[in-house]
């Protein structure tokens, strides 16, 4: 009976239903040699797209990622258990063209052992480690934070890309949240968090966003940009349930 009532409160259209059981598929993954046909099925398995993704490389390496982490977080993005999968690869460690590729997806069980797999925005990145600012081990972190109503989470991303070149570097960073909205992702707000460049003189000056949310759901959003200590309001930004977005008020 509880199998009917879940099956009724989240419907999945026939073609984003996997069979998949998480724990034996995570292993295999792991245990898969790099670029072979059976860690390119475990990956199709997700229908994932394969990595790395915009690197034209001609080394051996390239074609040869290393899963060297698979994370599985409580999400809670729908309201029924369900999971964030995020596989981490790396190719070339060590060498100039070293790339690092992260794959993501949202999980929603279902009756039998299926899983309903989420569409509409990938968050999936894959980006050259030349490309990050300095002390970033990866180009996006996730979390989760309940946003629009009780009892269900939105995802938080943070992108960081950049350079670090002799202990400095530039420093790019952008926020988006993401909530679910039927069986898809849907992205409901942005803004940058830092903006580094050179100046003339060779000095960096960066720009840095301060976002802080309100207390009561839906929770508002507010966002000033600050210049070492001079800060002035970008805007106030509230959930408007219609579109299923944040505006500016």
């Amino acid at each position: 009976m509880l199998a009917l009532i879940l099956a009724a409160a989240f419907a999945c259209p026939d073609d984003q239903v996997i069979g998949l059981d998480i724990k034996p598929w995570k292993a295999a993954l792991l245990a898969d040699k790099p670029g072979t046909d059976e860690q390119h099925a475990e990956m199709a398995a997700l229908r994932m797209k394969l990595v790395p993704e915009g690197n034209d490389s001609e080394d051996e390496c390239v074609s040869k990622p290393r899963v060297e982490g698979i994370d599985v977080f409580d999400a809670n993005l729908t309201g029924e258990k369900d999971k964030l999968i995020q596989v981490r690869f790396r190719m070339c460690k060590g060498k100039p063209e070293e790339w690092i590729s992260l794959r993501l997806a949202v999980l929603v069980p279902l009756p039998d052992g299926r899983h309903c797999l989420l569409g509409g925005e990938d968050l999936s990145v894959d980006r050259a480690k030349k490309d990050l600012p300095c002390g970033m081990k990866l180009p996006l972190t996730v979390s989760f934070k309940e946003m629009t109503e009780k009892g269900r989470n939105v995802v938080e991303a943070r992108d960081f890309r950049g350079s670090c070149e002799q202990g400095q570097g530039m420093l790019n960073g952008q926020l988006d949240l993401y909530q679910a909205r039927g069986t898809e992702l849907q992205k409901i707000f942005d803004t940058v968090l830092f903006e580094s460049n050179g100046t003339a003189s060779g000095q960096i000056l960066t720009q840095r966003y301060k976002v802080t949310y309100g207390s009561a759901l839906p929770k508002t959003i507010h966002v000033e940009r600050c210049i070492e200590a001079d800060c002035d309001v970008i805007g106030d930004f509230a959930y408007t349930k219609p579109d299923g977005k944040y505006v500016g008020k």
